[in-house]
């Protein structure tokens, strides 16, 4: 699922570290494996090992602990950013052909390792992102994921998913991830290719913040989960495919399965919230607050505590 690559950069008996690139002399290599070897502009050529600027052909990798930014619309084979660096697409278009991946490195001690853009940036991924322990942020942006949406953990970091915009994912997502709506926006993934379900870490939407899920079949959170909903804000199901489990099919269910010592909770403040959706609740769950259930059948099981 997630690739592996020799972190070392060295193949056919060359150095092709970013350090190597200072005392080469290379100029205008056309290396199908292009480096970041400093600065911070992606679109420049002196920042790459080989003196040459990727193209649609190359894959791509950030690993010399960088911030880098985009100043043009850009197309690559692949791309993996490492821990240490962050890619920002600010008002530009990155499409990849291929995967692009988010990678921490196992042992570091959590630096920086984002994806961002600004409201009218574009990120568009041919095939599988792939979020290992890293962040994706979103500024009234898009991004769209053609194939899987990958999540894992290294070591105790988890991947999240920041801001408010759109992550559209066209096949299946796997993974635990944590969702974290921006204050007075709305944070919507969007599954595009059916019949998907989703599992979620924490979900938070602030005061003023919304975060949607829709055309899942399933949402479930996992033990611990914390699903917060701001006064007179809603938590919003919608567009749902006709599924055997689900007594109203035009709603998901949202199973919240918590374990002893651990158990999820749905905290509803302020007055006016609304949920739309099927709810089982299984054994260790807290509900704490009042809501109206439109359209939904609401199971508690005989362990659930109303706060």
């Amino acid at each position: 699922m997630f690739p592996s690559y020799q972190t070392d950069r060295r193949c056919c008996g060359l150095d092709v570290s970013p350090r190597s690139a200072s005392v080469s002399g290379w100029s205008q290599i056309d290396l199908p494996r292009k480096y970041f070897a400093s600065g911070t502009n992606f679109q420049t050529a002196g920042n790459w090992l080989g003196n040459r600027a990727p193209d649609s052909g190359d894959d791509v990798f950030l690993l010399s602990d960088d911030a880098v930014y985009l100043s043009n619309t850009t197309f690559l084979n692949s791309l993996t950013i490492e821990e240490g660096n962050s890619l920002d697409v600010e008002d530009e278009i990155l499409f990849t052909l291929n995967d692009l991946n988010l990678i921490a490195r196992p042992g570091a001690t959590g630096s920086n390792l984002s994806l961002s853009a600004d409201s009218t940036g574009l990120v568009s991924v041919g095939r599988d992102l792939n979020i290992a322990g890293g962040n994706l942020y979103l500024n009234g942006n898009e991004v769209a994921v053609g194939n899987e949406l990958n999540f894992s953990d290294v070591d105790t970091r988890k991947p999240a998913v920041f801001g408010h915009g759109e992550l559209r994912v066209f096949n299946q997502i796997n993974g635990l991830s944590d969702f974290f709506a921006t204050a007075g926006q709305t944070l919507e993934v969007i599954n595009s290719g059916g019949n998907q379900s989703i599992e979620v870490g924490r979900l938070l939407a602030s005061t003023s913040g919304n975060l949607t899920f829709s055309d899942f079949d399933e949402v479930e959170m996992q033990g611990g989960t914390t699903l917060f909903i701001g006064p007179n804000r809603t938590a919003t199901f919608s567009n749902l495919d006709t599924a055997p489990f689900l007594s109203q099919p035009e709603y998901p269910a949202i199973n919240f399965n918590g374990t002893p010592g651990n158990p999820t909770l749905l905290i509803l403040t302020g007055a006016n919230n609304k949920i739309k959706a099927n709810v089982d609740v299984n054994a260790y769950a807290r509900v704490q607050g009042t809501a109206t259930w439109e359209n939904a059948t609401v199971d508690l099981d005989a362990a659930t505590d109303i706060l």
